[in-house]
């Protein structure tokens, strides 16, 4: 991608960047440090082409089609970017390497990673038992009785708030 520069050289001229394809990149302000005399119409104009672009693999998301000169970069549809080094904040350490990829879609949480917790019923070995009269005398140590397992041993979504863009990749 080329972009022009067009301006008249002036202690306080007005720059207009456009894209050699025509799109209007905004106006900036450029100064200069020499002095200046006479009158507008004797100042020189000239135009400055400035060649830059996207450098060859880079990867750009855009809100859109990918540009001329570009493609979907495929391996990232569906992920999240990640920096590559390591993070290590205390609570866990891990080094991501330059091109290393994982993570899961759905996530089945295992007993390890279940919060440490306890399920029980207690109950009174000499209980009325919904007969109407109440048990007297002194009390009985209270029976523990474990209960049956719960839940549906499915998967869960393991997907963060997302925003989905094209990942281009300009070769």
């Amino acid at each position: 991608m080329a972009l022009a520069l067009s301006a008249i050289l002036s202690p306080a001229a007005n720059a207009d960047f456009y894209s050699m394809d025509g799109m209007d990149y905004g106006n900036g302000v450029m100064t200069t440090t020499q002095e200046y005399s006479g009158n507008r119409a004797s100042i020189p104009t000239k135009t400055i082409e400035i060649q830059t672009g996207i450098p060859s693999g880079a990867i750009v998301p855009f809100l859109g089609n990918c540009p001329k000169g570009s493609r979907v970069f495929k391996e990232l549809a569906g992920r999240v970017v990640v920096g590559a080094g390591e993070l290590d904040d205390g609570t866990l350490r891990h080094r991501y390497k330059l091109g290393e990829t994982g993570g899961t879609q759905l996530h089945k949480l295992t007993i390890e990673e279940m919060p440490k917790h306890s399920h029980g019923v207690q109950t009174e070995p000499d209980g009325s038992g919904g007969s109407g009269s109440v048990a007297t005398g002194p009390r009985k140590p209270v029976k523990n009785w474990p209960t049956e397992p719960a839940g549906g041993d499915g998967y869960h979504e393991n997907r963060m708030p997302y925003m989905a863009m094209n990942w281009c990749k300009f070769d």
